[in-house]
């Protein structure tokens, strides 16, 4: 049996819930334990330390799975002319629930990966972690699912699922702050170095913005979700040390016909 026929082993595409279950259930449930340095006096491994991390967005993801499956015997029926009337506000139903779906998903991808992802239940977190105490008090994962928990500094004080307006506010503007302390050092550092250290220097102040504009971009690459937005923000800092390295050719061209 190939892997794709032992993978299909057991849907029912009319009830593929157990399958969706049985193939999404070992990344919905993952264990996690609390990291302890090795200089701390702290017993490492009890049953306090050790905790369960649930996604949400498996979830999500199981319900486009069973959303799909239920799509593809709706476009079987079609395509065979057994559809009628009274099932097209059926299907039409299922396809909206379907896009909806998939935009959450994709809202999800958005909004989740942050240091508190609303999409994570997981137990290094305080109040996840007295939740899932109480929800999972006599649950244990399976052998085959059970991996090497992952390994966290366990939060000792409550914080909501999400972050609270005011929360919210004094994070962007420290974000906005260290966004504008870093765009700036990517322009003043250079300039100092192109004019006070590489004046006259054409090859060193190529090599100096080559090397510059790299980080940058890998800056925005790690920091912009758009392609074309890291391209175009790559490219206006190209073009301001590009003026700098100009007036540095044209320096280095005027030396020699000065000393002539």
């Amino acid at each position: 049996m190939t892997q794709t026929e032992d993978d299909l082993e057991g849907l029912k595409l009319d009830d593929p819930a157990e399958w969706i279950s049985e193939k999404y259930r070992r990344n919905l449930i993952r264990p996690v334990e609390e990291w302890v340095p090795i200089w701390s006096s702290k017993p490492a491994s009890t049953l306090e330390s050790k905790s369960y991390r649930i996604s949400v967005a498996e979830l999500q993801r199981m319900r486009m799975q069973r959303l799909q499956i239920k799509l593809v015997g709706v476009a079987k029926r079609i395509y065979d002319g057994s559809d009628d009337d009274k099932e097209w506000d059926s299907w039409s139903k299922t396809l909206s629930e379907y896009v909806n779906a998939v935009q959450e998903h994709d809202y999800m991808e958005q909004r989740g990966g942050g240091t508190r992802d609303p999409f994570l239940i997981s137990g290094e977190r305080y109040m996840d972690r007295e939740v899932l105490k109480k929800a999972l008090s006599n649950f244990e994962l399976l052998p085959e699912d059970n991996r090497k928990p992952l390994l966290l500094t366990w939060q000792s004080k409550a914080f909501p699922p999400v972050s609270t307006r005011g929360d919210n506010r004094l994070s962007k503007l420290i974000t906005r702050i260290g966004i504008a302390a870093v765009g700036t050092a990517f322009l003043i550092v250079p300039m100092w170095l192109l004019i006070w250290v590489f004046w006259g220097d054409i090859w060193a102040a190529l090599w100096l913005t080559t090397v510059f504009v790299a980080a940058f971009g890998v800056l925005m690459a790690c920091v912009l979700q758009d392609n074309i937005a890291v391209l175009s923000a790559s490219a206006a800092y190209a073009a301001v040390l590009v003026v700098f390295v100009a007036l540095i050719a044209e320096q280095s061209r005027a030396a020699p016909e000065l000393e002539t």
